[in-house]
């Protein structure tokens, strides 16, 4: 998961998030996002399995915030028996990240933060 923009509303006084994006994995929390994106660290979240939440809570006063919007990407990883370089037969759809990770090829140069580190956007225009 990688969080592409975040502009909720805060309280930066009180420290308080009125507007925020909780991320959970069953009814644990993993990680609460608010504030601004530049602000945020890290913006990428990695789930072991296929359990991922989120929880969008929002203030209902006047807000004049964008909100939010995340990418999701599943990706293997080459530890995991799969080699995703195009001279692997039958691996010509998958792309291989500068992070190691494999995507789906057609996720290349689509201006999504697929990879994690964004090197799937690298040299696309």
């Amino acid at each position: 998961m990688s969080i592409e923009d975040l502009d909720t509303e805060t309280d930066p006084k009180e420290n308080y998030c009125y507007d925020y994006v909780d991320v959970l994995k069953l009814d644990s929390l993993v990680s609460r996002f608010c504030g601004l994106l530049e602000e945020t660290a890290p913006t990428t979240y990695v789930s072991q399995d296929n359990d991922l939440y989120f929880k969008w809570n929002f203030f209902t006063g006047n807000t004049q915030r964008r909100g939010f919007s995340v990418v999701l990407t599943a990706f293997t990883e080459p530890a995991n028996g799969v080699n995703c370089t195009s001279d692997s037969p039958g691996q010509d759809s998958l792309f291989l990240c500068d992070n190691g990770r494999c995507i789906d090829n057609r996720w290349r140069c689509d201006d999504r933060n697929n990879c994690g580190d964004a090197s799937d956007e690298k040299g696309c225009r």
